[in-house]
């Protein structure tokens, strides 16, 4: 999916334009970004986890390919 396509269907699910929707989407992306830079993580339930690139995997976090094994400096 990509950028277009998230907007659209953010747009039919909810009551707002898609330029409300592309908006909300930049500013979600634009906070991501300025949190990880700044070395926070943001996890929603289980669905993502964004960190920065190269930091290590916490114990029993599930890697890319669903193992949850730890492997330390990974």
């Amino acid at each position: 999916m990509n950028k277009e396509q998230l907007i659209n269907a953010i747009a039919q699910k909810t009551t707002i334009t898609k330029r409300d929707a592309s908006q909300i989407l930049d500013a979600l992306s634009d906070t991501i970004m300025e949190a990880v830079a700044e070395g926070e993580k943001i996890t929603k339930g289980g669905l993502w986890l964004f960190r920065a690139k190269g930091e290590e995997r916490e114990a029993g976090e599930k890697s890319q390919n669903g193992r949850s094994d730890h492997h330390p400096g990974y």
